[in-house]
Protein backbone atom coordinates (compact mmCIF):
# COMPACT_ATOMS: atom_id res chain seq x y z
CA UNK A 1 0.00 0.00 0.00
CA UNK A 2 2.76 2.38 -0.69
CA UNK A 3 2.16 5.80 -1.23
CA UNK A 4 3.30 9.19 -2.78
CA UNK A 5 2.31 12.58 -0.88
CA UNK A 6 3.07 15.18 -3.41
CA UNK A 7 2.59 19.21 -2.26
CA UNK A 8 2.39 22.15 -3.76
CA UNK A 9 3.87 24.98 -1.87
CA UNK A 10 3.80 28.62 -2.88
CA UNK A 11 6.31 31.62 -1.93
CA UNK A 12 4.69 32.78 0.79
CA UNK A 13 5.83 34.03 4.39
CA UNK A 14 3.63 31.13 6.14
CA UNK A 15 5.27 28.30 4.04
CA UNK A 16 7.69 26.93 6.66
CA UNK A 17 4.97 26.80 9.54
CA UNK A 18 3.01 24.82 7.07
CA UNK A 19 5.39 22.35 5.88
CA UNK A 20 5.93 21.87 9.68
CA UNK A 21 2.46 21.10 10.28
CA UNK A 22 2.02 19.01 6.79
CA UNK A 23 5.33 17.00 8.06
CA UNK A 24 4.27 16.01 11.57
CA UNK A 25 0.90 15.16 11.21
CA UNK A 26 1.77 13.03 7.85
CA UNK A 27 4.28 11.04 10.08
CA UNK A 28 1.71 10.77 13.15
CA UNK A 29 -1.04 9.54 11.08
CA UNK A 30 0.47 8.00 7.73
CA UNK A 31 2.39 4.50 7.40
CA UNK A 32 4.48 3.69 4.46
CA UNK A 33 4.86 7.30 2.78
CA UNK A 34 7.45 8.88 0.30
CA UNK A 35 7.01 12.91 0.15
CA UNK A 36 7.75 14.80 -2.67
CA UNK A 37 7.56 18.57 -2.47
CA UNK A 38 7.14 20.95 -5.66
CA UNK A 39 8.34 24.77 -4.72
CA UNK A 40 6.52 27.47 -6.63
CA UNK A 41 9.10 30.13 -6.73
CA UNK A 42 11.74 30.89 -4.31
CA UNK A 43 10.83 29.06 -1.33
CA UNK A 44 13.90 27.07 0.36
CA UNK A 45 12.22 26.81 3.70
CA UNK A 46 12.98 23.88 4.97
CA UNK A 47 15.99 21.82 5.79
CA UNK A 48 14.98 17.98 5.53
CA UNK A 49 16.81 15.47 3.55
CA UNK A 50 13.86 12.89 3.28
CA UNK A 51 11.95 15.12 1.60
CA UNK A 52 12.59 15.35 -2.36
CA UNK A 53 12.35 18.79 -3.95
CA UNK A 54 11.35 17.99 -7.32
CA UNK A 55 11.13 21.57 -9.40
CA UNK A 56 10.79 25.61 -8.33
CA UNK A 57 9.17 27.71 -11.09
CA UNK A 58 7.87 30.99 -11.30
CA UNK A 59 4.02 31.18 -13.17
CA UNK A 60 2.47 34.39 -14.07
CA UNK A 61 -0.22 33.66 -11.25
CA UNK A 62 -0.74 31.62 -8.52
CA UNK A 63 -3.39 29.87 -9.99
CA UNK A 64 -1.36 28.31 -13.54
CA UNK A 65 1.63 27.99 -10.52
CA UNK A 66 -0.81 25.81 -8.73
CA UNK A 67 -1.88 23.82 -11.70
CA UNK A 68 1.80 23.28 -13.06
CA UNK A 69 2.69 22.37 -9.72
CA UNK A 70 -0.22 19.69 -9.46
CA UNK A 71 0.89 18.21 -13.14
CA UNK A 72 4.26 17.79 -12.55
CA UNK A 73 4.03 15.73 -9.37
CA UNK A 74 1.10 13.74 -10.87
CA UNK A 75 3.40 13.16 -14.37
CA UNK A 76 6.26 12.22 -11.23
CA UNK A 77 3.59 9.42 -10.10
CA UNK A 78 2.52 8.08 -13.35
CA UNK A 79 7.00 7.76 -13.76
CA UNK A 80 7.40 5.57 -10.54
CA UNK A 81 5.49 2.64 -10.55
CA UNK A 82 6.62 1.43 -7.21
CA UNK A 83 4.05 3.69 -5.57
CA UNK A 84 0.23 2.50 -5.65
CA UNK A 85 -1.64 5.40 -4.90
CA UNK A 86 -1.26 9.89 -4.95
CA UNK A 87 -1.96 12.08 -2.10
CA UNK A 88 -1.91 16.01 -3.69
CA UNK A 89 -2.10 18.21 -0.89
CA UNK A 90 -2.09 22.14 -0.75
CA UNK A 91 0.11 23.49 1.31
CA UNK A 92 -2.76 24.34 4.46
CA UNK A 93 -3.50 20.71 4.28
CA UNK A 94 -2.91 17.86 6.05
CA UNK A 95 -4.35 14.49 7.19
CA UNK A 96 -5.47 14.41 10.85
CA UNK A 97 -6.85 11.08 11.26
CA UNK A 98 -4.14 7.64 12.19
CA UNK A 99 -4.58 5.20 9.40
CA UNK A 100 -6.86 7.33 7.44
CA UNK A 101 -5.69 5.56 4.22
CA UNK A 102 -6.37 2.33 4.96
CA UNK A 103 -9.95 3.48 5.95
CA UNK A 104 -10.50 5.66 3.35
CA UNK A 105 -9.37 2.37 0.99
CA UNK A 106 -12.34 0.89 2.66
CA UNK A 107 -14.64 3.61 2.24
CA UNK A 108 -14.11 4.43 -1.86
CA UNK A 109 -14.63 0.40 -2.29
CA UNK A 110 -13.88 0.35 -6.27
CA UNK A 111 -13.64 3.99 -6.99
CA UNK A 112 -10.48 5.37 -7.63
CA UNK A 113 -10.15 9.26 -6.63
CA UNK A 114 -11.44 10.69 -3.15
CA UNK A 115 -11.43 14.42 -3.22
CA UNK A 116 -13.16 16.91 -0.31
CA UNK A 117 -15.98 18.91 -2.37
CA UNK A 118 -16.76 22.34 -0.95
CA UNK A 119 -20.15 22.96 -0.49
CA UNK A 120 -19.89 25.62 1.75
CA UNK A 121 -18.34 27.25 -1.29
CA UNK A 122 -21.08 26.86 -3.53
CA UNK A 123 -18.53 24.51 -5.48
CA UNK A 124 -19.34 21.07 -7.29
CA UNK A 125 -16.06 19.56 -8.14
CA UNK A 126 -13.37 17.61 -6.33
CA UNK A 127 -11.04 19.92 -4.58
CA UNK A 128 -6.97 19.56 -4.97
CA UNK A 129 -6.36 20.36 -1.56
CA UNK A 130 -6.59 16.71 -0.65
CA UNK A 131 -6.38 14.89 -3.83
CA UNK A 132 -6.35 11.22 -3.29
CA UNK A 133 -5.56 8.81 -6.58
CA UNK A 134 -5.40 4.83 -7.45
CA UNK A 135 -3.00 4.24 -9.73
CA UNK A 136 -5.10 2.54 -12.34
CA UNK A 137 -6.67 6.12 -13.23
CA UNK A 138 -3.80 8.08 -13.02
CA UNK A 139 -2.91 8.44 -16.50
CA UNK A 140 -5.98 9.68 -17.52
CA UNK A 141 -6.10 12.23 -14.93
CA UNK A 142 -5.20 16.29 -15.60
CA UNK A 143 -5.05 19.22 -13.66
CA UNK A 144 -6.28 22.17 -15.46
CA UNK A 145 -8.50 25.90 -15.05
CA UNK A 146 -11.68 24.48 -15.86
CA UNK A 147 -14.98 26.23 -16.31
CA UNK A 148 -17.91 24.90 -13.69
CA UNK A 149 -21.18 25.21 -12.94
CA UNK A 150 -22.05 25.95 -9.12
CA UNK A 151 -24.60 24.98 -6.91
CA UNK A 152 -27.09 27.53 -7.88
CA UNK A 153 -26.06 26.87 -11.53
CA UNK A 154 -23.50 29.92 -11.84
CA UNK A 155 -20.79 29.48 -13.80
CA UNK A 156 -17.04 30.07 -12.72
CA UNK A 157 -13.68 28.70 -13.28
CA UNK A 158 -10.78 27.01 -10.80
CA UNK A 159 -8.18 24.94 -10.89
CA UNK A 160 -9.46 21.07 -11.28
CA UNK A 161 -9.61 18.00 -13.24
CA UNK A 162 -11.07 16.29 -16.18
CA UNK A 163 -12.92 13.94 -13.72
CA UNK A 164 -16.46 13.90 -13.21
CA UNK A 165 -16.83 10.16 -10.80
CA UNK A 166 -14.89 10.81 -7.36
CA UNK A 167 -15.94 9.60 -3.59
CA UNK A 168 -16.80 12.94 -1.90
CA UNK A 169 -15.42 14.22 1.01
CA UNK A 170 -18.09 16.49 2.84
CA UNK A 171 -17.24 18.90 5.60
CA UNK A 172 -17.91 17.19 8.41
CA UNK A 173 -16.66 20.08 11.30
CA UNK A 174 -18.96 20.07 14.81
CA UNK A 175 -17.47 23.65 15.21
CA UNK A 176 -17.27 25.87 12.30
CA UNK A 177 -14.90 28.86 13.46
CA UNK A 178 -15.92 30.48 9.60
CA UNK A 179 -17.84 29.13 7.17
CA UNK A 180 -15.19 28.21 4.79
CA UNK A 181 -11.79 28.77 6.64
CA UNK A 182 -10.74 25.53 8.80
CA UNK A 183 -12.55 23.29 7.21
CA UNK A 184 -12.34 19.28 8.36
CA UNK A 185 -13.20 16.76 5.81
CA UNK A 186 -14.56 12.95 6.80
CA UNK A 187 -12.48 13.47 9.86
CA UNK A 188 -9.97 12.79 7.57
CA UNK A 189 -8.28 15.98 6.36
CA UNK A 190 -7.81 19.26 7.84
CA UNK A 191 -7.48 22.44 5.43
CA UNK A 192 -7.24 25.83 6.74
CA UNK A 193 -8.00 27.41 3.36
CA UNK A 194 -6.13 30.57 1.45
CA UNK A 195 -3.50 29.83 3.79
CA UNK A 196 -0.95 30.68 1.55
CA UNK A 197 -2.46 33.46 -0.62
CA UNK A 198 -5.19 36.16 -0.70
CA UNK A 199 -8.53 35.72 1.55
CA UNK A 200 -10.45 35.24 -1.58
CA UNK A 201 -13.78 33.31 -2.36
CA UNK A 202 -16.32 33.15 -4.17
CA UNK A 203 -19.01 32.99 -1.80
CA UNK A 204 -18.08 36.48 -0.35
CA UNK A 205 -16.78 38.16 -3.62
CA UNK A 206 -19.85 37.17 -6.07
CA UNK A 207 -22.88 36.26 -3.47
CA UNK A 208 -22.87 37.79 -0.01
CA UNK A 209 -20.94 41.14 -0.92
CA UNK A 210 -19.27 41.35 2.24
CA UNK A 211 -15.85 40.05 3.84
CA UNK A 212 -16.93 40.23 7.38
CA UNK A 213 -13.15 41.15 9.08
CA UNK A 214 -12.12 38.45 7.22
CA UNK A 215 -8.18 38.93 7.54
CA UNK A 216 -8.31 39.13 11.79
CA UNK A 217 -10.42 35.89 11.83
CA UNK A 218 -8.61 34.32 9.60
CA UNK A 219 -5.04 35.40 11.61
CA UNK A 220 -6.79 34.30 14.80
CA UNK A 221 -7.60 31.25 13.77
CA UNK A 222 -4.12 30.62 12.40
CA UNK A 223 -2.82 31.43 15.67
CA UNK A 224 -4.69 29.29 17.47
CA UNK A 225 -3.91 26.61 15.33
CA UNK A 226 0.21 27.48 15.46
CA UNK A 227 0.05 27.72 19.22
CA UNK A 228 -2.26 24.20 19.57
CA UNK A 229 -3.11 22.06 16.37
CA UNK A 230 -4.15 19.32 18.14
CA UNK A 231 -6.50 20.83 20.62
CA UNK A 232 -7.79 22.93 17.87
CA UNK A 233 -8.14 19.92 15.68
CA UNK A 234 -9.93 17.62 18.38
CA UNK A 235 -12.24 20.62 19.01
CA UNK A 236 -13.55 20.42 15.87
CA UNK A 237 -14.66 17.41 15.15
CA UNK A 238 -17.65 15.78 16.51
CA UNK A 239 -15.95 12.76 17.34
CA UNK A 240 -12.52 13.74 19.16
CA UNK A 241 -9.94 10.95 18.72
CA UNK A 242 -9.94 9.28 21.87
CA UNK A 243 -6.13 9.03 22.02
CA UNK A 244 -4.03 12.64 20.82
CA UNK A 245 -2.50 12.57 17.22
CA UNK A 246 0.87 12.31 18.12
Amino acid sequence: MSLLVGSVFMDHPRSKTWYELQIKYLHRTTNNFEHVVYLNGYNDFYNDSSVLKVDTTIAKSGQDAHIRGLNFLLNFFNSNLKFENLLLLDSDCFPIQPYWLEKLLKDMKYMSIAAPIRYENLDTFAHPCAFFVRRKIALDLKFDNIELKNLIGRKYTDTGSNIESFYPLIRSNKINHHSILCGIYKDYFYHHGAGSRSLSFRLFDNYLKERLNIDLIEENLFQQLVQNSDEFINNMLFTPFKRKIL
